[in-house]
Order: structure tokens, then C-alpha cells, then sequence
């Protein structure tokens, strides 16, 4: 006798629902539950945790199947992530010991458990094949990159000395404001632009900040760690090792991005010097070295940036909701990373919407529906940068002084219009009509450049800040986009060759290639330097630790820290930042106060003549070795005044 048929529920709300499938579904839910409520606890409990968590939250995320190609997945998803994690931090969340990134580990794991089972054991099999790509060998490049990389930054990936982390960022002025930021989002659950006010009614600094760099490292810093603060040391030392981290991640996703190319998948040899010509810049070049004079945030925007175009020729219709919200991440994260650069990253996207038949092409109301939700949460995320930085006066902020790596005029040029040419000379090859339009990012950046120049020579007679950063920022997206180009004319090359000889003749014109795409930054094999401490800074940043934990304790608004002169010693204001940010007490007043620390020249004043300025204040603390200490407290006229002179 046959088995009767499963009975089915019919509901108003729609369709009848079996029993079996009613049944399924509950499995398959609590199934995700529990897989969800196991990450909690092995994360809670110690379990999980250092280089291992990160490894299993890389495969994770690339297990959720968005594409079925191996590169295409880990570009789409780091775009994903960039996207998606700067909004979780938008507000205090109740996470408790949990965090954001146990509960995305959580989440994720969950997830993907739920919608294997969804269908029921029978179609579990099919379901896991499709959480693994599919692989192939140019999807060793991506892999490839992100382990030379890694080589590079070793010093900051494996570093594990409070001071000697501490001492590799001190080089670059501005990373104790972006330590600052992130230490603060650590300290209190969200970014310093969603706090209240800081105490004794000052002002935090930052809060006209975007700081979605900031979230990522953040977050990765707790995948490493926990949410939970830890030691002046152990905290450094996991911001350290997270900004090596974020450098891996971002030249993972520009080699994958290019080995997502079609034509570079029939011809994986050649993906080899493209992906190099591309990816280093950002790591050892001369610009490259921007990451770790502390403008971190802004290399990681350019990166993203370079990879909009990889995204959007490659996108055969604009309704793709997974590839339409993958390019809404890469908008918000440059946005929140480095506003200016939208002038490249916003013609970049709208690259889209060309040939014009991509738009026209019939899609299904879900479709429609999903991808109208991805552009308006796009542009909710790009406006709320805005908003942050709206309370600036743009014709200030522009041409403000400040230290960057100028760039080389020449390779820029060289870069830029090379590129363009490049775009519409591929015209003619298979896939060339869509690249040829690629042509107008490198152009609107340097038209962008150009009229920045000329509006900070009419407004402060010298070419400033934002123009050299913005010129390395086109320099960058310019090289990757030239290697779109050369990948693209690849299909004009002559077939793969059959014979030995010939093989062994492309393998070495693929060598040399990759040779010379070193050298079109400058790169001589020492870009490891970079990433290690000066031999006089973990003094310094011992002093600055050890002046942190004696004033831990301290109610005062704000604390000075008078640096210790001698070789290799801080700026003054950069040394009394550094306090700032390591401390949590980076206030707009507290910063102000550092103007007290050098006289009208420039040069630093004396420690007695600060200390007489400082505590006229009531209430005010200062801190210094224990040399200097012991000197200003014999000199100090009162015990009042004694008692508020501190050292370690």
C-alpha cells in the first residue's frame, strides 16, 4: 500500500504548507540556533579567539554563497563586509560580552546552517556543495596576494610587545587620531559622532569625523580580542595587528577582483603581473608607505574605490541585487572612509547604467523590489557621512597645511592617462565596449584634482593637504584601472602555446612582467622596513604607557603629559595626543590645550613654564618621568600643586 500523501495546512495568508515541509523549516531553524548559540559560548568561554577566530570568520563569510567562482565570492563578499559593518556601529548596541563580532560570527554560522537544512536532509547534500566555490588556478593569485602581503606587514601581524607596537606607530602623526577613534568606539560601544557629551561639558574630538575604517578595525580588533577593553599594551598591540590585517584584506580583494575577469581566467598566467602592477602600490610603494605614516583609512578608501570598476564591467545587467548591494558597500565604505574620493568612486559607479540596453533588461518584481531597497540604504548610508561632515566649512577644510607624501607628478600623469588611453584603445577587443567607458574614472579624478589645485592657489596660494592626498588617491585607482585595461586586451594575445618551448617562453615573459610591475612604484624588496619600530621608539612609547597607567585612576578633565626631551623624542603636541588617545581623554578643549606645549617659534617650551600655565587651571594634572617630576615638585610652591605633578 502506497503512503498517503502529507497533509497540508492551507492558511489565508498564502499557499498550503506541508506538514513534512512545516516540519523541516522548525529543524532547520533550531538547527541554526543552536550552531548560533554554540559560536556565542565558544567565543564567550575563550575558545575562540586570536589569528584561529579570524581564519574561521574569513571562511565563514565566504562560505555564504554569492558567487559560484572562488575570486568573485571573496570580492563581493569583502565588499559586503566593508559595507555592512561601519552601520553597526551607528549605535550602542546591547551586545554585552557578546560584541558585533561574535554576534556576525554567530549570525553567519546560524544562517548558513538554517538554509542548508531549509529543504530537508534530501536536499542538504546540494546545498553544501554550494557553500564551496568552484576553484580554479588563477584563483591562486587572490591567495597569493594576501600571503605576500602578510609577508610585508609581519612586523605588525606577528608583533606582540606593547611598547614595540606602540613605537611602529609613532612615526606617523596622524595614527594616534585614528587609534583615538577606535579606542574610543571599543571603550564605548559606537562611534565618538553617536556619543553624548564628554565630561565637565567639553567636547569630544572626531565628531565631525566619519570613521568607517575605524569600525572595520574595530571589529576585527574584537574578532582578535574581545569587545571588552583590555591593557594599555594588549590593546595597541591588537590595533597593530588588526590595521595589518585590514592592509591583507583590502589587496586580496583588488587580486580577486581582476581574477574575476574572464579573460584573465582563460589566461591565469597573466594574472599574475596584472594583479601585482595593481596591488603594489598599495603596499610597498612609495605611496604605499602612506599606511603606515597614518593614513590608513585613506589607503584603504582608495582601495575600495580601485575596485568599483572591477565590479561593474563585469556586471552583465544593473539589476543584480548581490552585485548592486556589493557596489552600495564599496559607496558607503569610501564614503565613511575618505569623502573626497566619491569623486572618483561616484563616475566609477555610475559606469553601471551604461551601455544603456543593461537597464532595459526584463527582471522579476522581487528583483526590482530587492534592488530598490539596496540604493535607498546606499544613499541613507552616503548621507549620513555627509551629515557628519556637514558641520565643516568646506573652503577651510580644503586648504588646510598638514604632511603627506607628495607623489611623483610624472607616474601620475603617466598612470592616469595611460589608463585612459589604455580603456579606449581595448575598445575593439571582446568586453572593450564597456571597458572603454572606465576611461572617465582616471578622467574625473584628475579633473577633480585639477580644480582643487587651482581653488587652493586662488585661496592660499600654494598647492596644499587634500590635493597631494587626492592626487595619490587617482595614482592608485588610476593603476588598477590600467590593469583592467591590460587584462581586458588580453583575448588580442596569441593562444595559449601547445608545445614546451613555447610554455617555457610565456612562463618567462610572465616572470619578467611581474618583475617590472614591482618596479613601477619603486618597490626594492624593503617594504618590510616599513613596518617595524625605530630602534630609539620603544623608549618613548614606554614612557608613553607607562604615563597612561599612572593616571588611570585620575577624575581630572584633562591631564598633560610633558614628554621626555632627548634622542628620538616626540613632538610635544604629538606625544600629549598620544596620551589623548591612549588615555580616552581626546576632548576639543584637552586638544586645544596642546597649544600650551610650544612656544611662538614652534619649539618646546620649558616643563616649569608649562606646569605654570597648566595648573592655573583647577583641577588640572600633569605627568612626566620621574626625573622631570622630581625636579617641578621642588620648585612647586604649595603641596596643593605638588599632589597634582604625577609620574609612574
Amino acid at each position: 500500500m502506497l503512503d498517503a500523501p502529507p497533509r497540508r495546512l492551507t492558511t489565508a495568508a498564502g499557499p498550503a504548507i506541508s506538514r513534512t515541509g512545516l516540519r523541516d523549516h522548525l529543524v532547520a531553524a533550531t538547527a541554526g540556533i543552536v550552531v548560533g548559540a554554540l559560536a556565542v559560548t565558544l567565543r564567550v568561554g575563550g575558545g575562540l579567539h586570536g589569528s584561529l577566530a579570524l581564519g574561521v570568520a574569513i571562511l565563514l563569510v565566504l562560505a555564504v554563497p554569492t558567487s559560484r567562482l572562488l575570486s568573485r565570492r571573496i570580492f563581493l563578499s569583502g565588499a559586503l563586509v566593508f559595507g555592512a559593518i561601519p552601520v553597526l556601529w551607528w549605535w550602542d548596541l546591547p551586545l554585552g560580552p557578546v560584541g558585533r563580532a561574535t554576534g556576525l560570527l554567530a549570525g553567519i554560522a546560524g544562517g548558513l546552517t538554517t538554509a542548508v537544512l531549509w529543504k530537508g536532509r534530501a536536499e542538504a547534500g546540494p546545498r553544501i556543495r554550494s557553500l564551496v566555490p568552484a576553484r580554479a588556478l588563477v584563483d591562486l593569485v587572490p591567495v597569493a596576494a594576501a600571503g605576500a602581503t602578510a609577508w610585508v606587514a609581519h612586523g605588525w601581524l606577528t608583533v606582540s610587545s606593547g611598547a614595540t607596537a606602540l613605537a611602529a606607530l609613532l612615526p606617523g602623526w596622524d595614527n594616534s587620531a585614528h587609534y583615538g577613534m577606535v579606542h574610543m568606539m571599543r571603550a564605548h560601544g559606537t562611534t565618538v559622532t553617536g556619543l553624548a557629551g564628554a565630561p565637565a561639558d567639553e567636547q569630544w574630538k572626531f565628531v565631525e569625523y566619519p570613521q568607517g575604517y575605524h569600525a572595520v578595525v574595530a571589529t576585527v580588533m574584537e574578532t582578535l580580542s574581545s569587545p571588552e577593553l583590555s591593557s594599555v599594551e594588549d590593546e595597541v598591540v591588537t590595533y597593530v595587528n588588526a590595521q595589518g590585517w585590514v592592509l591583507v584584506l583590502v589587496a586580496t580583494m583588488i587580486a580577486a577582483g581582476l581574477c574575476s575577469l574572464p579573460a584573465l581566467r582563460r589566461r591565469p598566467a597573466f594574472a599574475v603581473p596584472v594583479a601585482v602592477f595593481a596591488v603594489v602600490g598599495f603596499v610597498v610603494g612609495s605611496e604605499g608607505g602612506s599606511f603606515v605614516a597614518g593614513f590608513a583609512n585613506f589607503m584603504v578608501a582608495a582601495a575600495l574605490t580601485a575596485c568599483i570598476p572591477l565590479l561593474v564591467v563585469t556586471m552583465h545587467r544593473v539589476l543584480m541585487p548581490v552585485h548592486l548591494a556589493a557596489l552600495g558597500g564599496l559607496l558607503v565604505a569610501v564614503a565613511h572612509g575618505w569623502f573626497l574620493l566619491l569623486v572618483v568612486a561616484v563616475p566609477a559607479a555610475a559606469l553601471v547604467l551604461v551601455p544603456v540596453e543593461r537597464t532595459r533588461r526584463a527582471t522579476s518584481r522581487t528583483t526590482k523590489v530587492l534592488c530598490g531597497a539596496v540604493v535607498v540604504l546606499t544613499a541613507v548610508g552616503m548621507l549620513q557621512a555627509l551629515q557628519i561632515l556637514s558641520v565643516l566649512d568646506p573652503g577651510e577644510v580644503l586648504v588646510i597645511p598638514g604632511g603627506i607624501l607628495v607623489p611623483d607628478l610624472g607616474r601620475v600623469l603617466a598612470l592616469a592617462l595611460g589608463a585612459i588611453g589604455a580603456c579606449l584603445l581595448v575598445s575593439r577587443y571582446r568586453g572593450g565596449p564597456r571597458t572603454a567607458w572606465c576611461a572617465l574614472v582616471p578622467a574625473a579624478g584628475l579633473v577633480a584634482a585639477a580644480f582643487l589645485g587651482l581653488f587652493q592657489l586662488y585661496a592660499g596660494g600654494e598647492l596644499s593637504y587634500y590635493f597631494w592626498k587626492l592626487l595619490v588617491g587617482v595614482e592608485l585607482v588610476s593603476a588598477v584601472v590600467l590593469a583592467l585595461a591590460l587584462a581586458t586586451a588580453l583575448p588580442a594575445l596569441p593562444g595559449r602555446a601547445p608545445h614546451g618551448r613555447g610554455r617555457l617562453r610565456e612562463g618567462a615573459a610572465v616572470v619578467v612582467l611581474t618583475l617590472a610591475a614591482t618596479q613601477v612604484f619603486g618597490f626594492t624588496g624593503t617594504g618590510q622596513g616599513r613596518f617595524r619600530a625605530a630602534d630609539t621608539a620603544p623608549t618613548v612609547a614606554q614612557h608613553l604607557i607607562a604615563a597612561v597607567g599612572s593616571t588611570a585612576g585620575v577624575p581630572a578633565s584633562r591631564v598633560t603629559y610633558l614628554a621626555t626631551p632627548g634622542e628620538g623624542a616626540l613632538h610635544p603636541i604629538n606625544a600629549q595626543q598620544w596620551f589623548l588617545a591612549l588615555s580616552g581623554r581626546w576632548t576639543v578643549e584637552a586638544n586645544d590645550d596642546t597649544a600650551l606645549l610650544v612656544g611662538p617659534t614652534g619649539a618646546a617650551n620649558e616643563p616649569s613654564g608649562v606646569l605654570g600655565l597648566l595648573l592655573e587651571r583647577p583641577g588640572a594634572v600633569v605627568v612626566l618621568d620621574p626625573d622631570q617630576a622630581a625636579v617641578l615638585r621642588a620648585q612647586a610652591t604649595s603641596p596643593e600643586i605638588t599632589a597634582r605633578i604625577l609620574s609612574w
